[in-house]
């Protein structure tokens, strides 16, 4: 990894760079590691984040986090952006992103019967009602003009990140953690 890519201070990140895709992995929490070694993948959840100074993750409720609760010397981020996004598509992902925001608290809710189906390796098992953090991703991902690449309906953060590296448009637009 370059220096290039190193984000000294998310909170730096401007308006006119969002919406970006964020992934974290946090190195002391088992969940983290349980989730890297079983997707085979570098990162352990998926956020975006659509306004400056707060990420919109799924944890246990779906709700926006100021991103210093993830400026830790035990978490990494990276961050992805597509290139030339039409403010169209911008608007979009926001409005997707802040109408979920909105919906019933019940459907806010984490997803833990997906990610035992995640578990077993039978992704289909899982809650019509609720979401884990990389299905609220690939749903503002599908708003993006991929031709002809299709996001998976139950990805996991390391599908997520692999994805994004095969498709030309979309660049790390950088990575943050503590030395």
């Amino acid at each position: 990894m370059s220096n290039i890519d190193l984000i000294k201070n998310p909170l730096d990140i401007s308006k006119s760079d969002l919406p970006l895709f964020v992934f974290s992995d946090n190195l002391r929490s088992f969940v983290s590691l349980r989730i890297r070694t079983h997707t085979a993948g570098n990162y352990s959840h998926a956020m975006m984040m659509i306004e400056e100074g707060y990420f919109v993750s799924q944890d246990l409720t779906y709700h926006k986090v100021p991103v210093n609760r993830y400026m830790k010397p035990y978490i990494r981020l990276k961050f992805w952006q597509y290139q030339d996004l039409d403010d169209s598509i911008k608007t979009d992902i926001i409005n997707l992103v802040e109408c979920e925001l909105k919906s019933h608290w019940f459907r806010k809710l984490y997803d833990f019967t997906g990610i035992l189906g995640q578990a077993l390796k039978l992704p289909f098992i899982q809650s019509n009602m609720q979401d884990y953090c990389s299905e609220r991703v690939a749903r503002c991902a599908r708003l993006l003009p991929l031709h002809n690449i299709t996001i998976p309906k139950h990805p996991s953060p390391a599908c997520l990140n692999n994805l994004f590296m095969r498709i030309s448009l979309f660049k790390v637009f950088g990575r943050y953690y503590q030395d």
